[in-house]
């Protein structure tokens, strides 16, 4: 549903702890709860909080081996892999909006400790509530990731511009020019801003418009199109890299997606 708010359907019944697959998207975040779903290793586009709803998950990271965790943050760009049995929660942040720094998850998240089964358990109740407004910023501010005041960051007209309409800036170029600035200048400036190039970023709002189009009850043939890839098979092998999963199989499993469209990004 799009608009200003949400309405979050009722609880399922389903087998995975009370947590049938859902996707919400809402200023530039996108949080999915539900079932594990055999994660193939990814590279997620942004900076993404792990939890287990239920109970510890293992996750590699390349580099840093396997560890037990119930939360985790995976910057942007890792290589990882996540293996649980149970329920999970994917939170991933908008580069340019969300401090992840100061998280309460800790980096790395301690298996055992007390401080973060709570924050883990809090979530999981969050997300078994069913109210009229979206869970994101709850998650979010449970995990403790703040929104900070971006006046006067140099970019915030070029962030606007892709999000509004990822399906443009094909090329770099035309980004940089709205920026004011050369190509090569555009390039650092965007890294340091951002913390990811120009180019996965705009492939994360393309996957937000992906994710609109599919609660629209497009097909994923259309989604694909209308968000500027080349195919379904173009989008299904960049989804399966940022995620670990064709979005077939996320469509297949029953996901619901929930799209809230601002009236304005945050200031």
């Amino acid at each position: 549903m799009t608009g200003p708010g949400f309405q979050e359907p009722a609880a399922d019944g389903d087998p995975a702890g009370g947590f049938a697959p859902r996707v919400w998207v809402s200023h530039g975040r996108a949080l999915y709860a539900g079932p594990s779903l055999r994660l193939d290793p990814h590279r997620n586009a942004v900076t993404t909080a792990v939890v287990g709803l239920t109970a510890d998950f293992e996750l590699t990271r390349e580099p840093g081996g396997t560890r037990s965790r119930r939360l985790a943050l995976v910057p942007a760009g890792c290589r990882h892999h996540v293996v649980a049995s149970g329920p999970m929660a994917f939170l991933y942040l908008d580069p340019f909006f969300d401090d992840a720094a100061n998280a309460a998850l800790g980096e790395p998240a301690a298996a055992g400790d007390s401080g973060v089964a709570d924050r883990a358990d809090r979530v999981r109740e969050r997300l078994r509530q069913t109210p009229m407004v979206p869970p994101i910023d709850d998650v979010a501010t449970l995990l403790g990731i703040a929104r900070p005041p971006t006046a006067g960051r140099r970019l915030s007209k070029v962030v606007a511009a892709i999000a509004a309409a990822p399906d443009e800036f094909e090329h770099i170029e035309d980004a940089a020019a709205l920026a004011r600035l050369s190509v090569s200048r555009f390039q650092h400036v965007f890294r340091d801003e951002l913390g990811l190039p120009f180019r996965r970023f705009r492939l994360w709002h393309r996957m937000l418009r992906v994710a609109d189009l599919l609660q629209a009850g497009e097909s994923l043939t259309t989604a694909a199109l209308d968000a500027g890839f080349s195919s379904s098979s173009h989008l299904s092998s960049a989804f399966r890299d940022m995620f670990g999963l064709p979005p077939s199989a996320l469509v297949a499993a029953g996901a619901r997606f929930f799209v809230e469209q601002p009236a304005a990004e945050p200031a």
